[in-house]
C-alpha cells in the first residue's frame, strides 16, 4: 500500500513559499493544505488582532495537522521552519508512516528577505517585523540541516533572481546531494552536509540529473516487473543490487553513471527471453535454526 506523503514548503519570510506552491507542485485536490499565514489571516479578517490571531491561526493548523494525520491524507504544509514546533510535525508524520519530502525555498541574503517582504506588504500582504526575518536567517542553515535529516527526499530552489533555480537534490534510498549550482551559499550548505553526516556529493548539471531519474525510474523493480512480465523477482532485485553497487562506485561520475543505466537498460529483453542469466540472491534463511 502507498505511503501517504506530508510535503513541507519551507523557507524564511520573503523567499516565495507559495508561488513555489503554487506553480510548481500539481498538488492532488484531496490533499490537505495547510498554510498558517493564510489561517491566521482569516482571524484578522474578523477583527482579532495580529498577536492573537498568530496564535489561533497556528492552533487551528496543528488542529488541522493532526486531523489529517488520523484520516492518513496527503499534506502540504507551509512553514518558516523556525521553532521547535514544526519538527513536531515532522516527527509525528515520520511515526505515522508517511513519505516526508521538503521543498526549500531560499535567498542570499538577508536583504532580500527583507525587501521581498516590504514589497508584499506595499500590495496588501502581510507584516514580518525585520528583527525576525534577521533571527531566523541567522538559524537558517541550523534549521534547514533538522528539516533535511528528517526528510525522504529534500528539494532546494536558490529564488535570489528572476526565477527559482533548482539547486539541491538529496534522495535518502541513494544517499547521494546532488549540487546543481555554483551559488556559494548553497555550496557551503551541501559541503556542510555532505562532510557532516558522510554522505556524498555529486556535482551535476539539471539537464544529467534529470536524465539520471528517467532512467532510474525505469529501472525500479516495479517498473522492469510491468515492462518485462517474465523477469523473475530474483532477477529484478539483482538487478536492483548490481544498480546501487554501481551508482556507489562511480558516485562521482554522473556520466559513467548513465552509460551503466542505459546498458542494463539494454540488456533487459535478453534478462527477460532468458537469453543473459542472473546469479540467485544468497537465501538469507539458510541456516537459520541450526
Amino acid at each position: 500500500m502507498k505511503k501517504p506523503t506530508i510535503i513541507f514548503i519551507g523557507g524564511i519570510n520573503g523567499a516565495g513559499k507559495s508561488s513555489i506552491r503554487d506553480k510548481q507542485l500539481n498538488i492532488d485536490e484531496n490533499s490537505i493544505n495547510i498554510d498558517p499565514d493564510k489561517i491566521s489571516k482569516q482571524f484578522k479578517i474578523n477583527g482579532i488582532g495580529t498577536n492573537v490571531s498568530n496564535m489561533q491561526g497556528g492552533k487551528e493548523a496543528i488542529r488541522i495537522f493532526e486531523q489529517a494525520i488520523k484520516d492518513g491524507k496527503d499534506i502540504v504544509f507551509e512553514t518558516t521552519l523556525s521553532g521547535n514546533s514544526v519538527f513536531k510535525r515532522f516527527d509525528k508524520a515520520q511515526q505515522n508512516g508517511y513519505k516526508i519530502d521538503v521543498l526549500y525555498m531560499g535567498l542570499n541574503s538577508v536583504n532580500k528577505h527583507i525587501d521581498r517582504v516590504a514589497h508584499r506588504v506595499s500590495v496588501g500582504g502581510h507584516h514580518i517585523d525585520t528583527t525576525t526575518i534577521c533571527k531566523r536567517f541567522d538559524l537558517r542553515d541550523e534549521n534547514l540541516e533538522k528539516a533535511f535529516l528528517r526528510s525522504d527526499n529534500f528539494i532546494l530552489f536558490d529564488n535570489s533572481y528572476e526565477e527559482p533555480k533548482l539547486s539541491l537534490e538529496y534522495n535518502k534510498d541513494r544517499n547521494s546531494i546532488y549540487l546543481l549550482t555554483d551559488e556559494k551559499w548553497v555550496v557551503n550548505i551541501a559541503k556542510k552536509l555532505s562532510q557532516k553526516h558522510d554522505i556524498q556529493m555529486i556535482s551535476i548539471t539539471e539537464e544529467q540529473k534529470n536524465k539520471l531519474d528517467e532512467l532510474l525510474a525505469k529501472l525500479s523493480i516495479e517498473q522492469i516487473k510491468k515492462d518485462h512480465p517474465t523477469i523473475s523477482d530474483n532477477n529484478a532485485k539483482v538487478i536492483e543490487l548490481f544498480i546501487n553497487t554501481q551508482l556507489a562506485k562511480y558516485h562521482d561520475k554522473p556520466n559513467a553513471q548513465q552509460a551503466i543505466l542505459e546498458q542494463i537498460q539494454s540488456k533487459l529483453p535478453d534478462i527477460a527471453s532468458g537469453k543473459i542469466s542472473l546469479p540467485d540472491l544468497p537465501n538469507q534463511d539458510k541456516g537459520k535454526g541450526r
